[in-house]
């Protein structure tokens, strides 16, 4: 009878273990969901701005955290942004939306592999934002659908901006435009005493380079930023521990995109050590009552890491094009 007894236990612990969606406490931080499969795992973390607070395969783990935040539940109290964190703008013209980014969001669990999460609507903006996260039962492809509502009485003009915090030391890999609109298929932007610059032409950065029409960046830079304006719909970052992550987006040639410079993507990084994987979706103009969606198809892939950081550009872009 005992027998049978830890038999029955030992099944039960196993059929936890080997559950696709829990709820957790990850870096201190209860209530969150965390899916998997058998070599991906994924957290979401409601407590602040409905984020993605883990995603790793065969326990490596992309995503920056900041130790210094861990248990911290308040998100009022986080100055330095961290993981992988979803915004919406125009950055320069819409007011600040807290309520969004650093409040507590409602998780659900709404299947074996997938989560929703709702904001809290900040009565200025009148918006109430949805994510829906679903991670392939066999493969570490993760769709980040989101979708804003115009709860208001008014228009609205948004974009939506991804905003993923990576962890440094590896190479930043975006597309540039073969016509582009910048001299140098991108700018960059300086933080200088009279405010920040914009530059067009003329960047010296020995850590920055263009092969094959990819922008690439392999170390530390004097600029924190830099948009493109590529059409190719996707974003990629290749780490020290031989991971490709992988990001794919639709892009629109016929809408509008609303970043200042009307970029449809951008890089920001801090000396090297932590990486910001931003694409931008177009602007949408909301009438009450209307919504509308972007969708990332998040990826992540065993690629070495080039000794020389002169990663294979045409691996990279295979192995990108076959990513389903």
């Amino acid at each position: 009878m005992k027998l049978y007894a830890t038999l029955i236990v030992l099944l039960f612990i196993s059929l936890i273990s080997l559950s696709a969606v829990r709820t957790i406490t990850q870096y201190g931080l209860p209530n969150c969901i965390e899916l998997r499969n058998e070599n991906t795992r994924v957290v979401l973390d409601p407590n602040i701005g409905g984020r993605v607070l883990v995603y790793e395969i065969n326990g490596e783990n992309v995503l920056y955290f900041d130790k210094a935040h861990e248990g911290i539940t308040d998100g009022y109290k986080i100055q330095r942004v961290d993981a992988g964190r979803f915004d919406f703008g125009p950055v320069q013209t819409m007011p600040k939306h807290n309520t969004y980014w650093k409040g507590v969001w409602k998780a659900e669990i709404i299947g074996d592999y997938s989560v929703k999460m709702t904001s809290q609507v900040d009565t200025s903006l009148n918006l109430c934002i949805t994510r829906h996260f679903i991670l392939d039962q066999h493969s570490s492809r993760l769709s980040c659908t989101q979708t804003i509502k115009n709860l208001g009485n008014k228009e609205i003009s948004v974009c939506f901006w991804g905003r993923t915090l990576v962890k440094g030391r590896g190479i930043s890999l975006t597309p540039l435009h073969p016509q582009s609109r910048f001299p140098e298929g991108y700018i960059a932007y300086y933080k200088e005493k009279s405010g920040t610059v914009m530059k067009y032409k003329n960047i010296n950065e020995p850590n920055i380079r263009k092969r094959d029409n990819i922008l690439e960046i392999f170390g530390p830079t004097d600029c924190g930023k830099l948009v493109m304006d590529g059409e190719d719909g996707w974003m990629a970052y290749l780490s020290p521990e031989d991971v490709l992550f992988v990001k794919k987006f639709k892009h629109y040639p016929k809408k509008i995109y609303g970043e200042m410079t009307a970029a449809t993507t951008s890089i920001w990084s801090f000396r090297h050590e932590v990486y910001e994987i931003e694409p931008y979706g177009p602007m949408e103009t909301l009438k009450p009552g209307k919504s509308a969606t972007f969708n990332e198809e998040w990826y992540l892939q065993s690629f070495e890491f080039p000794s020389d950081l002169l990663p294979d550009l045409n691996r990279v872009k295979e192995t990108i094009n076959a990513l389903k």
